[in-house]
């Protein structure tokens, strides 16, 4: 598979398998650190952590055209994990995420961003949820359905992965700097619509005065995703079968 074209955003999407074979095959995918990470959880967890970082490095490995064993993840800032390829660092920037068995990844060349997917669960208490979010957010989320909250919360959870900070800080670090956030596409005049392919809005980062750009993914029936980005960039999301074949061994 030839490599992504710079500044374009690549996005897979797969229903990771939950067999023993499959978990059998991530594991022997996984370097050696990742084994002994591995082996500090629980059973569920540590077949579920396998499998995402199965599918991270086949994806990446398949997209950048290099054997599975030259990709390599490295703690960044704020725990947010770095790539290099063949021990050496790269300008690829990715991001990943992972809810009830959908997996997720994103890569693009020279930008920071962040991919969150959310499985929309029934929530009991959508009004005390919605408090944690800034205002206007929060008025408008209290009395919103589940798809319109994991909409949002989607959205304030991509910038945050995008930065690497979580959303340990709050949510109100992030406020949307466009009246738009939350408005039908067609309510939206073009003075107030920065120039882009996809519906999204501006989101300031309170602490830097950053914005990023965040557009909301059409993902499988019951998610809600969303991709940052520090400006409006094209993609193209990929629904993928994986594993496809047996997965190589990483030689450690």
């Amino acid at each position: 598979m030839a490599a992504a074209e710079p500044n374009a955003v690549r996005i897979w999407l797969a229903r990771a398998p939950e067999d023993a074979g499959s978990v059998a095959a991530a594991s022997r995918l996984a370097s050696r650190e990742e084994r002994t990470e591995a082996a500090r959880r629980t059973a569920g967890a540590r077949d579920a952590w396998l499998l995402r970082r199965a599918f991270r490095r086949q994806m990446l490995a398949d997209e950048l055209g290099v054997p599975p064993g030259d990709v390599d993840f490295v703690p960044g800032p704020a725990g947010k994990p770095g790539l290099r390829i063949a021990g050496q660092p790269t300008d690829w920037e990715f991001s990943a995420s992972w809810s009830r068995g959908l997996v997720g990844l994103a890569l693009v060349r020279g930008f920071p961003l962040g991919l969150d997917v959310e499985c929309r669960v029934e929530l009991p208490d959508i009004p005390r949820l919605a408090a944690e979010f800034p205002e206007p957010t929060c008025g408008r989320l209290r009395n919103s359905s589940g798809s319109e909250f994991f909409a949002a919360w989607v959205a304030w959870e991509a910038v945050a992965k995008a930065i690497g900070c979580g959303l340990g800080s709050g949510l109100g670090r992030f406020v949307p700097s466009l009246p738009h956030f939350g408005r039908s596409s067609e309510d939206v005049s073009p003075a107030e619509n920065p120039p882009a392919s996809e519906c999204g809005a501006w989101f300031r980062d309170s602490d830097t005065g950053r914005d990023w750009w965040v557009t909301a993914l059409d993902v499988p029936h019951g998610f809600a995703g969303a991709l940052a980005a520090p400006c409006p960039l094209p993609f193209e999301i990929r629904t993928v079968v994986w594993p496809q074949g047996e997965l190589p061994q990483v030689r450690v």
